[in-house]
């Protein structure tokens, strides 16, 4: 790219860490693609060996890495219920192909989840939140689920009784996204391989989030901090 003064400047990367963008993926939902939708799959797929027709309960559902999880959960053969805040942010996930949505309020949080599940609890939790929710969702897990640790969006980190593990034959399972490329680069990549095929296929569409200009970086964050977004902010360099 050319720079103010006619230098040209470049940026190097591995041959490994590049893959070519297909028609069907815009540059606003390229940007935010590869770290969301990698962390879905290697979450749901190697972490949780999602089964078809599990019941998958993703937190932050209308959140960037959340609606990747709704979406490549969906194509998995989950049963998705998405777990978000507000009426808006339920709607959105339904759309984006959810099958339920439960609201986020702790009272008769549970209850509420059991009715949706037909009296039971989730098989498999995603959870980029780690929020006021964390122990009740993993008391809610079915027997052996695991619980996927992939954020702190929520605020400060949780604690868990670690009885509740035996109890529920369950497990807290770390899902990183950085440390999978690092140390599992092929392995990754093909993931990226099937994430992109579904994509050029038409089998998923990844909802593009509001877009900012680059004069705005410092609103782009602030509404980016703020919660009230939906899928992935995103900063438009230039036209």
């Amino acid at each position: 790219n050319s720079f103010g003064g006619g230098l040209a400047e470049y940026v190097a990367v591995p041959q490994s860490m590049v893959t070519a963008i297909p028609d069907q993926l815009a540059d606003a939902q390229a940007a935010g693609f590869r770290v969301n939708y990698l962390t879905a799959l290697h979450g749901l797929r190697d972490r949780a060996h999602v089964r078809t027709g599990e019941r998958l309960l993703v937190f932050g559902a209308a959140g960037g890495v959340g609606s990747a999880a709704i979406q490549v959960g969906k194509l998995l053969g989950a049963h998705v219920i998405a777990v978000a805040s507000t009426e808006d942010k339920r709607a959105f996930a339904l759309k984006l192909g959810a099958d339920a949505a439960l609201d986020t309020n702790e009272d008769g949080w549970r209850d509420r989840l059991k009715q949706i599940c037909g009296g039971k609890g989730g098989d498999v939790i995603f959870d980029p939140v780690s929020g006021p929710l964390f122990e009740p969702a993993f008391r809610s897990l079915n027997w052996g689920g695991p619980h996927l640790v992939v954020g702190f969006t929520g605020g400060p980190i949780p604690k868990l009784p670690i009885n509740l593990s035996l109890m529920k034959g369950a497990a807290l399972v770390g899902v990183d996204v950085r440390q999978f490329l690092l140390y599992e680069n092929a392995h990754a990549m093909r993931h990226l391989d099937d994430l992109l095929s579904w994509v050029a296929t038409g089998e998923m569409t990844p909802p593009i989030g509001r877009e900012f200009p680059l004069e705005d970086f410092a609103g782009a964050m602030r509404f980016a901090m703020s919660g009230t977004g939906m899928a992935k902010s995103v900063i438009r360099v230039s036209d």
